[in-house]
């Protein structure tokens, strides 16, 4: 008797491909008309409505007691931690952004190991 083994596989990124042919999606930014067209009350519900690999940390071998996880910034400030996305409406933001841990690393500095999820607020772009 023969044996077929089918292997499936499929790959993670940022975000989550739209598969679609010509699609203009980017997995690293949630744009302010997919933020209106979500309909959720907070940004942390649009993440996880959108993005929801966004707010997944990459395991770690060693992990520090200081160690916040994926960092939230406000433009270019430092917020905290992911549960800061709870605090803001939806309408508070133009984009959300997400950076890998090297990308994070390379633009707001160490201690961004497991990525950032950058908000575009109104206020930052006077």
């Amino acid at each position: 008797m023969a044996w077929c083994a089918v292997v499936l596989a499929s790959c993670a990124s940022a975000g989550g491909s739209s598969g679609k042919p010509g699609s203009s999606h980017n997995d690293a930014l949630i744009s302010q008309s997919e933020i209106d067209d979500s309909h959720q009350p907070t940004l942390f519900d649009v993440v996880q409505a959108l993005r929801p690999t966004w707010l997944r940390q990459a395991p770690m071998k060693v992990r520090s007691g200081d160690d916040e996880g994926v960092i939230v910034y406000l433009d270019d400030q430092r917020a905290g931690n992911i549960d800061v996305l709870r605090q803001f409406p939806s309408t508070s933001a133009l984009s959300l952004r997400f950076f890998t841990p090297s990308e994070a690393q390379s633009r707001f500095g160490l201690g961004n190991l497991h990525g950032v999820i950058q908000i575009a607020s109104s206020k930052g772009r006077r």
